[in-house]
């Protein structure tokens, strides 16, 4: 296997496996002094303390982790994640130990990358309630075995993946060896790229048998309200909140009181579209300009219909959204730099039940999105030459990568760097001739299907939705 960060970090911790054994046996003299709490007891944050990453360098520096964890309490957290590796984040066990010696009566999760009993064995002793182990970092046979040895010590366990395929084989354990949560990391570990709708694919489609752990890239509240009302049972998270002491507790307050309105919220556009996600990506017809098509779309199996209310060829009067409204199909409107009044309309249109959703074009902001409560995405015009410096990250989990206007004879797939946009939604140039292609090279969550099916500008043409709708089924089954 070629050579990644984890396995880096993995090799890096066994090469200081004696020394840190020494260090918590001078710590702890073999035994642990603090009650076990249960961990996964209630929804909400898991806050982390992390003096540093490789991907950002020193977060803490000089500051006192006990005083981090002192603004998490004051902001209302109750659960917290140590990070003790050494080498590439600068923890150390000496940390989880004095925090848990000073906060008896709150659980700890310990965060390494753990390998054997004995790293099980160590922890309980500093004090973790409940550690992570890495499902791409152990074989199923040794996850099983430091599941047991943890819950031999009454600890928890947080099985971490970055994959539904082996989420799956993790949940398909026999009932004894079976984890407390399941964690799905955002973060990719062999190269640290995050993709933050990964977990709530994921999720989607996994039994909803354990309580599910959002892990990494919840940097903003509009994520953490989306991760709430997808129904994860918490997000962890680490360097979103670390930031300056000053505004560290309102920051960890306004993200835990964004999960909490997400939770008690009606399902809004991305957890209702995930509701629908199962093997195969979801599939928007964009450009409907008339009930006929409308209708086919829907008897053919699509998830999500765009009705274009921007200047386009495509453009139709609001008057059509009645046209469509009783069809059972999520509907979204695809605008462009809407002013204050067209966002009034657009909610209001929500509100009546016209349209489910709203996709934005242009310059949008995270404070745009927030406005239509978690019923909005972002459409990112990426450059196919120079795919890099479009980020992947813009606005959200959820959004919609898409060939800017003039790139005739150009489709997704002439993107330079093809790996940013796998596992993501994504648009340009999908036709029936080249769906198979798209979907072998990219594994899209979405494919955005507008002039690929089309006879004329607005008008759907049957046989090519067909087509679409059967290479689906015989890629897929």
């Amino acid at each position: 296997m070629k050579d990644h960060v984890l396995n880096s970090i993995a090799a890096s911790r066994k090469a200081l496996r004696h020394e840190e054994s020494l260090l918590v046996r001078k710590l702890t003299g073999g035994r642990r002094e603090v009650p076990v709490i249960p961990f996964f007891d209630q929804p909400g944050l898991i806050c982390e303390v992390k003096r540093a990453s490789p991907s950002r360098g020193t977060i803490i520096g000089s500051e006192q982790p006990e005083h981090i964890l002192e603004d998490y309490i004051s902001a209302g957290v109750r659960r917290f994640s140590v990070l003790t590796e050494r080498n590439y984040f600068s923890g150390s066990c000496e940390d989880l130990y004095r925090m848990k010696r000073r906060w008896k009566d709150k659980p700890f999760l310990r965060k390494d990358f753990l390998l054997s009993e004995d790293d099980v064995a160590e922890s309980y002793q500093l004090g973790a309630d409940a550690l992570l182990l890495i499902g791409e970092l152990l074989s199923e046979k040794q996850m099983q075995q430091l599941i047991r040895k943890a819950h031999s010590f009454g600890l928890q366990v947080l099985a971490e993946v970055h994959s539904s395929s082996l989420a799956s084989r993790i949940l398909s354990f026999p009932r004894r060896y079976l984890p407390d949560a399941l964690g799905i990391n955002a973060r990719d570990l062999r190269d640290f790229t995050v993709n933050t709708l990964l977990p709530f694919t994921a999720a989607a489609e996994c039994k909803e048998t354990l309580p599910v752990i959002f892990e990494s890239g919840v940097d903003h509240d509009y994520t953490a309200f989306l991760a709430g009302n997808a129904g994860f049972h918490g997000v962890l998270i680490g360097e979103a909140c670390m930031t300056p002491a000053e505004t560290r507790r309102e920051t960890v307050s306004s993200l835990a009181s964004s999960f909490h309105n997400g939770s008690s919220s009606q399902p809004v556009l991305l957890t209702r579209l995930m509701q629908r996600y199962r093997k195969r990506p979801l599939v928007k017809i964009c450009g409907i300009t008339s009930r006929e098509d409308a209708e086919l779309a829907c008897s053919l199996g699509a998830d999500m219909l765009g009705i274009i209310l921007a200047p386009s060829p495509r453009q139709v009067h609001p008057s059509f959204l009645k046209e469509i409204s009783d069809l059972e199909i999520i509907r979204c409107a695809v605008v462009c730099e809407p002013d204050e009044a067209a966002v009034k309309e657009l909610l209001s249109y929500i509100s009546e039940g016209l349209i489910d959703g709203v996709q934005l074009h242009g310059n949008t902001s995270s404070k745009l999105l927030c406005r239509f409560s978690g019923n909005a995405y972002n459409a990112a015009v990426i450059d196919p030459d120079r795919p890099e410096l479009q980020s992947t990250r813009t606005g959200g989990p959820f959004v919609l990568y898409d060939l800017p206007k003039g790139n005739a004879g150009k489709t997704i797939l002439d993107a330079a760097d093809r790996k940013l946009f796998q596992g993501r939604c994504i648009a340009g140039g999908i036709t029936p001739e080249n769906l198979l292609d798209v979907l072998a090279v990219f594994s899209p969550v979405m494919i955005d299907i507008s002039s690929g099916a089309e006879t004329s500008p607005g008008k759907k043409d049957p046989d090519k939705l067909k087509k679409i709708f059967s290479k689906l089924e015989q890629y897929y089954g």
